[in-house]
């Protein structure tokens, strides 16, 4: 009897190092595939000298190995369709940006100087347990139709909604480094008018109607009374109130020489340098993230279908099958003083730009179009391959050299 006693003694602690082996053999796979992930999802490939990638934690350099292991891991796929994953915000949301609640000031800070290019005061600031949120609708707005921005101050005691005593707005447009004021909101307040939500909620709204001058970075800034207190804030966002080009409804998919290829119309008004971008996501089950894919060409006036291709092995090796969701198809046109194509040219001719004065926003984006269902691929329907190019095999090269 003892002897069975210490056999399932034996057992029962056999079995556990085992599990802790392979917790710590999973734990340190995960790592890795969290490490690989991140170089993965990158649109430019690791090593450049600005690169934070290029340094290990103590601000080395890396190795040359270690660099030429990550640039190979990296140019499995095209620098124009990477990995998707929900972390990306930036990339799955490209039009939301939630802004932080500023604290209220119950008491101004005293005595306050310059000193060494930071300000110091004698007596700090006091804050009062109100925070106040001012939220625009997006990030940006197309057109010059009605946009709105939400004003909310918080009871940080009680975590409810507040009344505002009073509240003035103003909306400010940037022209070149100065702030010049716009036209005044047609509306705002909490009566469910003026595209206020709901009447009495303590959610107020802010309704701007944008003219044709504000284009670019614009504001709104409020001054509130809340609880006695005066409270300042403000909020931007960035208006093309102009129309540059149009997306089409009649949003076609292939695969064609092994990937995906979304075929998307668009009318071009203003000719220019064009960025299109748009992501892949999994239509039913976990609506996994698949991919983002970027294309950029000169279009002129006129009607245009551009070819988005997400890379086959991208969404092969993620295994998710299909049908997709194409969402956030988006583009902008660049207007700044040297679009990419242009630079490009002039590096490989050797030549020097001539200057040029800015006199407008360097961006003008293109309203997003409506998503579009894929037909129903399957992952391994996709091709296995790994990207090949000129420009691949010379940065491959050039790595080895420096081994």
């Amino acid at each position: 009897m003892k002897n069975k006693k210490g056999l399932l003694v034996l057992g029962v602690l056999a079995g556990v190092f085992l599990i802790v082996v392979a917790w710590f053999l999973m734990s340190d796979d995960n790592s890795i595939a969290d490490s690989d992930r991140d170089i993965l999802n990158r649109d430019t490939p690791p090593g450049q000298e600005s690169d934070p990638m290029n340094t290990t934690e103590g601000n080395a350099p890396l190795d040359p190995a270690e660099e030429l292991s990550y640039y190979k891991m990296w140019a499995k796929y095209p620098p124009t369709t990477r990995p998707l994953h929900e972390g990306q915000l930036d990339l799955l949301e490209p039009f939301t940006l939630p802004r932080a609640a500023i604290p209220v000031i119950a008491k101004a800070a005293e005595g306050c100087r310059k000193v060494e290019n930071k300000i110091e005061c004698e007596k700090e600031a006091e804050f009062a347990e109100i925070n106040c949120k001012l939220q625009p609708e997006a990030s940006h707005s197309f057109g010059t139709g009605d946009f709105h921005v939400y004003l909310q101050c918080t009871d940080l005691k009680k975590n409810v909604a507040m009344p505002i005593d009073s509240i003035e707005a103003e909306v400010f447009h940037l022209e070149g480094r100065r702030l010049v004021k716009a036209p005044r909101p047609i509306g705002l307040g909490d009566k469910g008018e003026y595209g206020d939500k709901k009447a009495g909620d303590h959610i107020y709204t802010i309704q701007v109607r944008p003219t044709m001058n504000e284009w670019g970075p614009t504001y709104v800034r409020t001054t509130i009374k809340v609880n006695g207190l005066e409270h300042v804030q403000q909020v931007d966002w960035y208006s093309t109130p102009h129309k540059v080009a149009e997306f089409g409804t009649n949003i076609q998919d292939s695969k064609r020489d092994g990937s995906l290829v979304v075929s998307i119309p668009i009318t071009v008004i203003k000719a220019g340098y064009y960025e299109i971008r748009a992501n892949l996501q999994e239509k039913d089950g976990e609506k996994r993230m698949v991919a983002s894919a970027s294309i950029k060409e000169r279009l002129s006036t006129g009607n245009h279908v551009v070819d988005l291709e997400f890379f086959g092995k991208v969404i092969r090796d993620s295994g998710v099958d299909g049908p997709y969701i194409v969402r956030n198809i988006r583009a902008f046109r660049d207007n700044g003083v040297m679009p990419a194509d242009e630079l490009k040219q002039h590096v490989v001719a050797g030549t020097t730009p001539e200057p040029r004065e800015i006199t407008e926003p360097a961006m003008e984006y293109v309203k997003p179009a409506g998503e579009h269902t894929t037909e129903n691929y399957q992952a391994l329907d996709f091709s296995a391959e790994e990207w090949q190019s000129a420009e691949k095999d010379k940065r491959i090269q050039f790595l080895e050299s420096r081994l």
